[in-house]
């Protein structure tokens, strides 16, 4: 009887090793252990990668990180028993020759710092293949299994030949408590398997601005003039961020903002890219132009993966919803791109030229300028994003030229400069709202003075529907004072 129950455990064990979906290649070295759990950890486990990390040629000095693994796939999160033998073989790990293995910060204490030269930074930061971990507990015997097992960072859904292992034996108690505590892991933090997400723009700018800092720390540049182009993001918690990672920068004292593009050596650019609609996936990306080389820089890109939260925009039907009123204090207001879109690239994207339009079809990556004319005395221009979302092109952060005749928005000291596209798709709208003199105080007034700024902070907003009926309510309480009108970015 006790032969029979034996046999049947065995054939449930072999069928617990049937192939999943995730491919694994027959040439995997495969490594079985029992006994006690730390005793392989430091012993056994760490020479076996020590080995096979440091001599097969596919992952020898090549960056890897430790995560934790559910139903074979990278978990976002990591409970206390990986985190513990991450550390562990961490150190293990640390001093063996031909391993890189990756320890990414979650504390950037590098922000109080004021030199370059002060930043502590993971040059091991871009992760080639990741090492995982996932532990199950069989219903039969209750013992614990460990697997171990190795993936490309850029194929997460295949199996890397060359590395494959695993332990079984019982847990003590501190061990099973360890097992049993979950925790939002740190060291994935902003890569895809775990996006920043919404309310979360500060520690965005933060992972943002360490590793801007460890970037321009590698150029030995004595003085930094850091121009960041502007930005046309369409989400305020993005605004939020970017104008955080300017703020933190400038706390170097090798790091100056400069405020026009001609003064500067290096320039900041940010570029949005869509990876997933329906999970809301994004990818940030921030490359640096040092101008002494002429071409943007390689190898000096960093990444961060976000997920925004998609808002419906409101569309009213509406006699409300036209594209200006019937007072004429506005002569003109447009759009200004340059000739060749492709000047976008260039530190002044007007060199060769511009042209005005009423409206745009733009993309992604494509600049341009707001320009218009008004006899009023008082002007301000509310920007609708792409979800619905309106916030106020405030003068405070974004300069204004009226060197020709008319106003630019933006200028950089007195000299044009452009917005930039993100990855967004939609309709983008700007409203001109112009006010035959000082505005009576009103419900509009005090509404559009609350908006959200268009560089970041707090405010707030409200959708088009309400805007459009306090425009109409003060038009109606004070005739001829208010002209007002509304043109749109065909954003594909």
């Amino acid at each position: 009887m006790n032969k029979i129950i034996y046999i049947l455990i065995m054939v449930m064990s072999v069928v617990g090793c049937t192939p999943t979906p995730i491919t694994e290649s027959s040439r995997i070295q495969q490594n079985f252990s029992t006994g006690d759990l730390n005793k392989w950890i430091n012993g056994e486990l760490t020479d076996y990668l020590a080995e096979n990390l440091g001599n097969t040629p596919k992952f020898r000095n090549e960056p890897t990180l430790i995560v934790s693994m559910k139903n074979e796939q990278i978990s976002s999160d990591i409970n206390g028993l990986t985190a513990d033998i991450r550390s562990q073989l961490m150190d293990n790990l640390l001093t063996q020759q031909n391993v890189r293995m990756v320890r990414r910060q979650s504390d950037y204490q590098n922000l109080h710092h004021r030199s370059l030269s002060n930043v502590s930074c993971d040059k091991d930061a871009k992760i080639r293949y990741y090492l995982g971990f996932e532990i199950d507990k069989s219903t039969v015997s209750g013992d614990y299994t460990i697997r171990v097992r190795v993936m490309e960072s850029d194929k997460p859904d295949q199996w890397v030949s060359g590395i494959s292992t695993k332990w079984s034996g019982k847990l003590n108690k501190n061990q099973v408590a360890a097992l049993s505590t979950n925790e939002k892991d740190p060291y994935l933090q902003g890569l895809r398997d775990r996006p920043f997400g919404e309310g979360e723009s500060d520690l965005l700018a933060q992972y943002l601005a360490h590793n801007m800092s460890c970037l321009l720390a590698e150029q030995n540049i004595s003085e930094i003039k850091l121009f960041t182009a502007p930005v046309g993001a369409s989400n305020l918690e993005l605004r939020t961020a970017i104008n955080m990672v300017d703020n933190y920068l400038s706390r170097f004292q090798e790091v100056r903002q400069s405020e026009k593009a001609e003064t500067s050596n290096a320039i900041l650019k940010y570029e949005f890219f869509e990876i997933d609609r329906k999970t809301n996936l994004s990818m940030l990306n921030v490359s640096i132009n040092f101008k002494s080389s002429g071409e943007r820089v390689q190898g000096v890109d960093t990444q961060a993966y976000i997920t925004l939260k998609s808002k419906q925009s409101h569309r009213p039907q509406t006699p409300r919803d036209r594209r200006q009123s019937s007072v004429n204090l506005i002569s003109d207001f447009s759009f200004v791109v340059p000739s060749r879109m492709s000047d976008c690239d260039q530190n002044n994207p007007w060199y060769n030229g511009e042209k005005a339009l009423s409206s745009a079809n733009l993309r992604h990556g494509d600049c341009f300028a707001l320009e218009y004319r008004s006899s009023g005395g008082a002007n301000h221009i509310v920007y609708e994003n792409t979800q619905g979302e309106l916030s106020l092109m405030d003068k405070k952060c974004l300069s204004q030229d009226y060197s020709r005749g008319a106003t630019r928005i933006p200028a950089i000291q007195g000299e044009p400069s452009a917005i930039y596209l993100d990855n967004s798709r939609g309709n983008e709208s700007f409203y001109l709202l112009s006010f035959k003199s000082q505005p009576n105080s009103s419900r509009l007034l005090d509404q559009i003075e609350q908006l959200p700024s268009i560089c970041g902070g707090n405010g707030r907003s409200i959708d088009r529907r309400r805007l459009l009926e306090l425009v109409n309510e003060y038009s109606n309480e004070n005739p001829g004072d208010l002209d007002w009108k509304k043109i749109v970015i065909n954003h594909r």
